[in-house]
């Protein structure tokens, strides 16, 4: 049976509603990695940081290494930041497949820092609730296929 012509089971609903909610600090996390990154390529004289695989950083000698260490810490940046950098692209790309009404409504319901009600937001769309409601189960499958987890429900 397609995606689209079954309900989104409750734990898919949350998952995507989370990752929604959560948008704005993910955008802020990897904002703020993005500039870490760039201000450490200041300091490094403009010179291309290297790539470096995991498994071959050790220290010489067991000493204490600035690049070492600097490599690590850049290494656990990446680790922490991919999740939510991943979840950022996610929501963009998914942003262009929805309709104006529904941008709208991502944008009320999940991004507004005032957290205004479904009513609130209804009211100040022009819409019933139950268009809003109806909206909301698009945007949430939308999502769920776009993150890949429409799967989980066939």
């Amino acid at each position: 049976m397609a995606a689209t012509a079954t309900k989104i089971p409750e734990h898919i609903f949350r998952r995507v509603e989370r990752a929604l909610y959560d948008y704005r600090a993910n955008k802020a996390a990897v904002k703020a990695f993005e500039a870490e990154q760039e201000e450490l390529r200041r300091s490094a004289g403009g010179r291309q940081l290297p790539a470096v695989d995991a498994d071959t950083i050790r220290p010489q000698g067991g000493h204490s290494d600035p690049t070492h260490r600097l490599t690590v810490h850049l290494l656990r940046r990446e680790a922490q930041i991919a999740r939510p950098r991943y979840q950022v692209a996610v929501i963009e790309a998914a942003m262009g497949a929805l309709s104006e009404l529904q941008r709208q409504i991502v944008e009320r319901k999940y991004f507004d820092p005032d957290k205004p009600s479904d009513q609130v937001i209804a009211k100040d769309l022009g819409i019933e609730r139950t268009t809003l409601y109806r909206q909301r189960e698009e945007i949430v499958r939308t999502l769920a296929i776009a993150f890949g987890w429409w799967h989980e429900w066939e």
